[in-house]
């Protein structure tokens, strides 16, 4: 009976011995083919829809929005002429901790300005401001070869911005479902981004080393 006990605890011991060193295997050989530990990389792209939203106004403000007629206790008032963004920048740091697993650190940048027109005086006056997201990011690989990875990601982080004199910060998240590289040492990437940040697609090109 102590003899059957043991041959069953050492087949269990080699049998786990033997599968740890099947995972290793398969890392190692991932590695062979995809030597890189470390990545940067600059994207564009994506709909500043909070910073839209909570900073920007376009319009004159003095026009009744059901008759559309002027309304006269707003006609003296500054007035916010057109507004504009210059679209989400960001530029991330990659390190490869695992064939399936990424940790990166995020920062994106979303520049705004407009005009007010101030109708007592009669002069125009500039308005501009930055919106910031700062995130760890962790990204999932679930397809790799050496040239293709596919991958889903998600981060939480801190948002901050400015505008002429309205300031805002508060959490920040992102999830990116489902995104692409193309590439070994110099690549292309494309996402589908939904963050504080942006609403739509992020390109752009990255490097690995």
């Amino acid at each position: 009976m102590k003899r059957m006990l043991f041959a069953v605890l050492l087949m269990g011991m080699s049998f786990l011995l033997s599968a740890q060193e099947r995972r290793m295997t398969r890392e190692e050989r991932f590695r062979e083919r995809f030597p890189y530990r470390y990545e940067v990389r600059i994207g564009y792209g994506g709909t500043p829809m909070y910073d839209e939203e909570n900073f920007l106004y376009s319009g004159c403000g003095c026009w009744d929005i059901y008759d559309n007629t002027p309304k006269l206790d707003n006609l003296y008032k500054v007035q916010d002429g057109p507004e504009y963004v210059t679209g989400v920048f960001s530029a991330e740091f990659s390190m490869h901790l695992r064939r399936w697993f990424t940790l990166g650190f995020n920062l994106g940048i979303n520049g705004m300005w407009g005009q007010q027109y101030d109708p007592t005086a009669g002069i125009y006056t500039r308005k501009s401001g930055a919106s910031f997201n700062i995130m760890p990011v962790a990204r999932f690989n679930w397809f790799t070869t050496s040239v293709v990875r596919m991958y889903s990601s998600v981060g939480l982080g801190v948002y901050a911005g400015f505008y002429d004199d309205e300031r805002e910060c508060t959490a920040a998240a992102m999830c990116a479902p489902v995104g692409i590289t193309i590439g070994r040492k110099f690549f292309f990437f494309g996402e589908t981004v939904l963050s504080t940040a942006s609403f739509g697609g992020n390109i752009g090109i990255g490097y690995r080393f």
